[in-house]
């Protein structure tokens, strides 16, 4: 009887090395993946105004609110909390000169719209202290690579023992 393995003149040296060698790639992609909140951009903010809507205002800022911040069921005051974020302008210190600098994102920064019963817009602040500080992370998440390892030494090597234990 014919198995693909004997078909294809594969060995089970050849199958464990490509498995090792995905899985080992699956890992180090995986730990790559930063998470950030939905934000608006610094422009759309600047086109709010006062006594828009709601629904107006979140079209313009093409999102939903984070959070709803308080809602005053008397009053029928509602803040809603919304992120946008800043742009910086980053400069190489030796060449301050003539070095116009180039535009990166900046910190995030969160906007508050307080809104009536009706849902138009009564008031519209920032708040730059009410979040923490964007944390600085790398490229490589050395704790999900660690964890990948880990779960791939528990899992697949005693499988791997087992199999040649049985050989």
């Amino acid at each position: 009887m014919e198995t693909w393995f004997t078909k294809w003149n594969c060995s089970w040296a050849g199958v464990f090395k490509t498995m090792v060698y995905t899985v080992l790639c699956l890992v180090l992609l995986g730990s790559c993946t930063i998470s950030s909140p939905k934000y608006a951009t610094y422009d759309d903010v600047m086109k709010l105004y006062v006594g828009m809507s709601l629904s107006a205002l979140q079209d313009t800022l093409g999102l939903e609110p984070n959070y709803i911040k308080k809602a005053d069921l008397q009053d029928g005051i509602t803040i809603y909390d919304y992120k946008y974020r800043l742009k910086e302008l980053k400069r190489f210190p030796l060449f301050m000169k003539k070095n116009t600098g180039f535009e990166a994102d900046g910190e995030y920064v969160d906007l508050l719209v307080t809104v009536d019963s009706q849902n138009t817009v009564l008031k519209i602040e920032t708040c730059t202290t009410c979040t923490q500080k964007e944390q600085k992370t790398t490229i490589v998440d050395f704790n999900s690579i660690i964890r990948g390892i880990t779960t791939m030494v528990t899992v697949t090597l005693p499988a791997v023992l087992v199999f040649l234990s049985n050989a």
